[in-house]
């Protein structure tokens, strides 16, 4: 009997284990958390405010201080009244719209301070005149004369005629042919160092109209014409 050959049974190859993907990394990378900015409250401190600007602005003309109020977030208003809530102080401001701030118990600020918290340019300021407010003459006959500043009740055109009703003849500008100016309040501080430096005499309308016993009558206040 021949040997049987045994069956030699060869090992199964183990099977490989099958590959995993790698897992895709479908968490973004995480932005840098941005850096908190210091706040600018040193400069918003007009937002939103009611404001208003009386007296002169060295350097400014009132439209250009009104943008530049705006433009730092103030809400500027027509008119001092009790919805104002700060009022910025020119210089020259008059005594009357200080009694009325008064009254009213309007929160002031200077200008040069609104300047400094608002980081704008400094301005130089001229000296301020030195104008003596002379005795008002008891005529103006012959006399040239100018009017400068505000006269309170009066247009400058009613003023103006008063005077020319009395011998006065007035001036186109203000210059060295003057004989007299008469002031009313707020006279430019521009006019004033010119008067200083002509060294022109002066007197206020209020006196002047006292001493030549003028009677005049209140001018009504003109109506602003209505936007449409």
């Amino acid at each position: 009997m021949d040997d049987e050959e045994e069956e030699i049974e060869e090992p199964k190859p183990k099977a490989k284990a099958p590959k995993t993907k790698a897992k895709a990394n479908t968490k973004a990378k995480a932005e840098p958390v941005p850096k908190a900015t210091a706040s600018s409250s040193s400069n918003d401190f007009l937002s939103g405010k009611k404001v208003i600007v009386t007296g002169t602005v060295p350097g400014y003309d009132r439209r250009r201080a009104q943008d530049v109020l705006e433009e730092a977030g103030a809400n500027y208003q027509a008119s001092l009244n009790k919805k104002v809530e700060l009022v910025i102080l020119g210089t020259n401001a008059g005594p009357d719209k200080l009694a009325k701030i008064e009254d009213l118990g309007i929160e002031t600020m200077p200008w040069k301070d609104v300047a400094d918290r608002l980081g704008l340019e400094p301005v130089v300021e001229k000296p301020a005149a030195n104008v003596e407010v002379g005795n008002a003459p008891d005529s103006v006959d012959g006399l040239t004369v100018i009017i400068s500043g505000t006269i309170e009740g009066q247009t400058r055109s009613s003023a103006q005629k008063a005077l020319e009703g009395v011998g006065a003849s007035f001036a186109k500008s203000l210059n060295k042919n003057v004989e007299l100016v008469v002031l009313g309040t707020n006279p430019g501080p521009d006019k004033l160092r010119k008067i200083e430096e002509l060294g022109i005499p002066t007197c206020t309308f209020d006196a002047l109209v006292e001493s030549l016993g003028l009677e005049l009558d209140a001018e009504p206040p003109k109506k602003k014409a209505r936007k449409v």
